[in-house]
């Protein structure tokens, strides 16, 4: 995966993220969503980046019905593995399914869920995923986590596997999960 250049305004050293900006959207590996059919994102910025903007789909401050399954992310160097832009995110309900979170050196979060203001129905659902092998790394925000989710209030984290990770001096403020 790239990482974005503000002097050549695009991704430089390697490929977009999948962007995702449309309510219902279904981003599977493969046929079936299955981590056996082999996706992997290596590095980059981020590997998948939800966000509203007018390039990405309707101008709503809405994104709902979104699902990530079947990934692996893998080699993240100071990045976030699936991030929202707030921008001007309102609400968002999201699941991420049999993902594989693993042999990230440098890390800021694997997930990233940032909404604006939160209305108190959004869901963020992450399920059978496994974290493993990473090195989180202090942020901008002065913190790190495996997953974070900002103004979100409802997580729901069903039969995933945390193992091995570890996080840099660095971090004043480490959290597994921080929500």
């Amino acid at each position: 995966m790239g990482r974005w250049s503000d002097n050549a305004n695009t991704y430089v050293g390697g490929d977009q993220p999948i962007r995702i900006g449309n309510n219902g959207t279904t981003v599977l590996c493969g046929p079936h969503g299955d981590v056996e059919d082999n996706c992997t994102l290596v590095g980059g910025d981020c590997g998948v980046e939800i966000s509203i903007s007018p390039q990405h789909g309707p101008n709503t401050n809405k994104l709902e019905d979104l699902l990530i399954q079947g990934f692996t992310f893998t080699g993240g160097n100071l990045t976030d593995s699936i991030y929202t832009y707030p921008g001007n995110l309102f609400h968002i309900d999201l699941t991420v399914r049999n993902c594989n979170f693993v042999d990230n050196p440098k890390l800021w979060k694997n997930i990233n869920i940032a909404v604006q203001h939160i209305s108190g129905s959004e869901t963020i659902v992450i399920e059978d995923c496994l974290f493993g092998n990473n090195h989180v790394m202090k942020d901008n925000t002065d913190f790190g986590a495996l997953i974070s989710t900002w103004h979100s209030p409802k997580i729901s984290i069903l039969r995933c596997q945390f193992f091995n990770n570890s996080f840099d001096s660095s971090v004043p403020i480490p959290y597994l999960i921080y929500a």
